[in-house]
């Protein structure tokens, strides 16, 4: 059985997390790149996970005939499902009309399920049974500890599987390559499965195969005594609560692309394969002990307090990195210290399962609708603190005599704190907070004073870590209709659009609301058509009792709700040319790019709407990524002269990155506080394009 079972596992395995990426990817332009997306398909594949595994619990209780057959039905129905795959064009118009939904998480669900769930349900199933079918072979020569080896070599599978995609697969094949070599690796993998299955029932038909039940007993035996499956649950929800508390983390200023979600789930899986092993069992103590003392490190860096005072975006990110690797491992190693007999193996996978689907439910529909901000990393480390503090002191290993308060300890520290240091954060409080799938939104006042002393306040719209726009206020309660933020008359846009008053009229569109500042430069006659994805935001634009632009402006205003991009195709195939003077992008919540609206297809999209003289200007200011080689290669492709700018900041005026590409030269002044940059000091890089987009290379990461 070995020879044909252990290539079903393996393969299998790889395929199993090599997907998620791939679908990962797949789906993200269509959903604007939102970080959400990938923490939503993290839900999912931890959803099906847990039916794949109830299946199996189901099924390795049946006699092995009946498991052969039904199984090998279910993969040879896959494996048929799967060939839909190979037809890109169709994918993506599935996903276009899916991402046009006004329920994105619901949207997105449905489209995973109809492109990979019946592979990945597949695929989820094969590891315990084919280890189960090892085992009724195998009967009462198989060590338990065998068994969870099989796991663990089954982990590894799955780790390779995970990084081949973003660093063999993605920067060399286009999507319909990687499409039609996943249904290809699948019906391999389906036909290793079925051979399987095919000698179960052969070894099955010639008595040559043990009883489970006898088997079970015969390897679990009663040496001591086993943890409740209910501790296999709570651990399993607090390891994968953890790994997406700490994508989102990270997520919300890093742009969502599979090479970092690898990088985070694959050290989830690392966790397992270390965690289960004796050599973690012994270190156990020093390694639960070790996580503790880390979670409040890891909380002050998490804070923002630590970049203010010097430490650079590297070290917060390896810190969150190397606590998710150290407390999952933390949590997989007692989940292996506490294991059951082999006879309850598949119930054991169902506890697993079933707490990483509910963290994964929690995490991606329950959060979003019971928090108006995102603690969630916060509350995972403290559930962490906790879970391991009670590990340690409910263990009662042979020699153990610390008492169960100087055990506690730890975690009682790491709590106060963690609970210290996020509430003595400094920061102003929001007067106005929601969330929905495209990020928590949140209005703050902030007080200052003018150019002569004056009182006078600011309302702020932050999205994610961002700010979108702030709008001056006076004491009195009078809005003030200037420009400030990256939209001021020192920042590149600023300038564009008040050297350009020769023309009588401007017909401008945006990408991105913000507060919609820009109509501040509105005329009577010009026409700003905002194209904005996320509700919540055109709901506080258009309060007026924190922001007035689109209220007062004098040119006509018009806005669309959904992904620029689908909205823009969508009109060109209506009616064709919009016949903008001027595309303006600013479509980044925190610093995640929205890499789809950055790619030469999209670039391409702009022109077709554009006067045969017209402008795209986007802002590209950004913390972490320079952005500039990448606008810099897409005029190039499309023929097209390119300029940047860059101004600099004083009190509510930020500094800011505008990029300007359009048939002919731009001419106005860069101003006093502003200067061109020299297009000759910008890296040539290839142009990104919906099959790729490589950010890692442009990443600026302060130490």
């Amino acid at each position: 059985m070995k020879r044909v079972a252990i290539p079903s596992l393996l393969l299998s395995a790889f395929l199993l997390f090599y997907v998620q990426p791939f679908a990962g990817r797949l789906v993200l332009p269509y959903f604007g790149s939102s970080a959400s997306v990938w923490i939503v398909c993290l839900a999912f594949f931890q959803v099906l996970l847990l039916a794949g595994y109830l299946y199996t619990d189901r099924l390795s209780r049946a006699p092995v005939r009946v498991q052969a057959l039904v199984h090998g039905a279910l993969v040879a129905a896959a494996a048929f499902a799967t060939l839909r795959l190979a037809d890109l064009e169709a994918m993506k118009r599935l996903a276009a009309e899916a991402g046009s939904s006004a329920q994105p998480t619901l949207a997105l669900l449905g489209l995973l399920l109809a492109l990979v769930g019946p592979a990945y349900f597949a695929l989820a199933t094969n590891g315990p049974l084919m280890q189960a079918w090892i085992g009724r072979e195998r009967g009462d020569h198989i060590e338990r500890r065998t068994v969870y080896r099989f796991y663990a070599l089954s982990n590894i599978g799955s780790f390779v599987g995970l990084f081949a995609y973003p660093l063999v697969v993605e920067p060399f094949a286009g999507l319909a390559t990687q499409s039609r070599g996943f249904v290809i690796a699948f019906g391999v993998y389906a036909l290793a499965t079925l051979a399987a299955a095919a000698r179960l029932l052969v070894r099955g038909a010639a008595g040559r195969l043990h009883d489970g039940g006898a088997a079970a007993a015969a390897v679990g035996g009663a040496a001591k005594a086993e943890a409740p499956m209910g501790v296999f649950l709570l651990n399993a929800f607090a390891a994968t609560f953890l790994l997406m508390a700490a994508t989102q983390h990270l997520t919300i200023d890093i742009p969502p692309v599979p090479l970092l979600w690898a990088l985070l789930l694959g050290l989830y899986l690392l966790s397992f394969t270390l965690g289960f092993s004796e050599t973690a069992v012994k270190w156990l103590p020093a390694i639960t002990t070790t996580s503790l003392v880390l979670i409040p490190v890891e909380a002050y860096l998490a804070t923002g307090i630590a970049a203010k005072r010097g430490l650079g975006s590297v070290w917060q990110i390896a810190s969150c990195v190397v606590l998710l690797l150290l407390g999952c491992l933390a949590v997989n190693a007692w989940q292996y210290k506490l294991r059951p007999a082999q006879g309850r193996l598949p119930r054991f996978y169902l506890m697993l399962s079933l707490g990483g689907a509910a963290a994964g439910v929690f995490s991606s529909l329950v959060a979003p609708l019971v928090f108006s901000g995102t603690p969630e990393y916060p509350m995972a480390l403290v559930a962490t603190s906790v879970l391991l503090a009670w590990l340690l002191a409910r263990d009662r290993a042979p020699g153990r005599r610390l008492p169960n308060r100087a055990l506690l300890a730890p975690a009682a520290t790491a709590a106060a704190l963690l609970a210290g240091i996020y509430g003595g954060t400094p920061a102003e409080p929001a007067v106005w907070q929601k969330r929905d799938f495209y990020g928590s939104i949140t209005i703050r006042r902030l007080e200052g004073a003018g150019a002569r002393g004056q009182p006078l306040r600011f309302h702020n719209l932050c999205h994610g870590n961002t700010s979108h726009g702030s709008q001056m206020w006076s004491a009195d309660g009078r809005a003030a209709n200037i420009p400030i933020s990256c939209f001021s008359d020192r920042s590149g846009i600023g300038r564009f659009l008040q050297a350009g008053g020769a023309a009588p009229t401007r017909k401008v569109g945006v990408i991105g609301l913000g507060i919609g500042t820009l109509t501040a430069y509105g005329r009577p006659g010009d026409t700003y058509r905002y194209y904005e994805i996320a509700p919540l935001i055109l709901e506080a634009a258009t309060n007026t009792t924190w922001f007035t632009f689109l209220r007062d402006t004098p040119a006509a205003v018009e806005h669309v709700l959904g992904d620029a991009r689908l909205s823009l195709g969508r009109e060109q195939t209506a009616g064709g040319s919009q016949g903008y003077d001027l595309i303006v992008g600013d479509a980044f919540s925190s610093d995640a790019i929205p890499t789809h609206l950055l790619t030469l297809e999209a670039f391409q999209l702009y022109a077709a709407h554009l006067k045969a003289d017209g402008v795209v200007a986007v802002n590209l200011t950004n913390r972490y990524i320079d952005l500039l080689p990448v606008a810099k290669a897409a005029a190039k492709a499309l023929g097209w002269h390119f300029a940047a700018h860059v101004s600099q900041g004083q009190g509510m005026i930020v500094s800011s990155t505008w990029v300007f590409l359009s048939p002919k030269p731009v001419d106005f002044d860069a101003g006093e506080h502003g200067v061109f940059v020299d297009p000759l000091r910008i890296p040539e890089i290839a142009p990104w394009t919906d099959d790729f987009h490589g950010v890692w290379p442009l990443l600026r990461l302060g130490w």
